[in-house]
């Protein structure tokens, strides 16, 4: 019967739920207090295209799952009865929703650009530069957007802010979700599209405003199935 179906479910489930507990639990963006990082590559075996998840998914849950609904269900059985949608199927559609959009180029290789530009500054600051892994950018308002990659070619990324001014300590922010920190570190504002969005400097008393643009309105930096997603268990 279902549940026994459910049992071998869960049985088989196992390994990929260790694997994502040791790959994510207490790592940043999932943590994001933590000052531990998910590693790209394990990012992309549980979450990519025939990742982990995926690929348990397509192979056990498809054939049982009606996805045509905002909130993913269980088919109905043959008597008609439609069994509770499980607290691992709810992860298993955040896991859908986190692979669309940090894997919209297939494969398992996590990838996104987004552009930023320089929207205003003030209090005498003159422009922004950002340092990423050696690559020297300065923003100034008005000045054109420059496209940014997501993931840096090194997992040990570097991110270094500053300003003209210089401060007096300019800050740095490090390894593969830099770019996450550095946004979060600092208030946001969404924009009038889904997929614009301002980050509010405060720098050192002095204020500025980056303007970013992300490739897809689903945007990975105000992702809530990041912060929502458990390591799916029982089925």
């Amino acid at each position: 019967g279902r549940t026994a179906e459910r049992d071998l479910l869960t049985a088989e489930l196992r390994p990929i739920t260790e694997f994502c507990q040791r790959a994510i639990a207490n790592r940043y963006p999932f943590a994001p207090n933590s000052r531990a990082d998910v590693l790209p590559e394990d990012f992309g075996q549980l979450f990519g295209n025939g990742g982990m998840l995926d690929d348990f998914f397509q192979r056990r849950l498809q054939p049982l799952v009606d996805t045509g609904t905002a909130s993913w269900s269980y088919k109905p059985l043959p008597d008609g009865t439609r069994p509770p949608a499980s607290a691992a199927l709810v992860e298993f559609q955040r896991a859908a929703r986190i692979r669309e959009v940090f894997f919209r180029g297939g494969g398992k290789s996590p990838g996104f650009r987004v552009d930023l530009r320089a929207g205003e500054v003030a209090d005498g600051l003159k422009d922004l530069s950002l340092d990423i892994d050696g690559q020297h950018t300065v923003f100034t308002p008005g000045g054109a957007a420059t496209t940014v990659t997501w993931p840096s070619t090194r997992v040990a990324s570097l991110i270094k802010l500053n300003t003209t001014p210089a401060l007096a300590a300019p800050l740095v922010f490090e390894g593969p979700w830099a770019l996450f920190r550095l946004f979060e570190r600092f208030e946001v504002q969404p924009g009038a599209q889904p997929e614009k969005f301002s980050v509010l400097l405060n720098l050192e008393g002095r204020r500025a405003r980056l303007d970013v643009t992300a490739a897809s309105v689903f945007n990975p930096f105000r992702l809530r199935e990041i912060s929502q997603f458990r390591c799916p268990g029982a089925m």
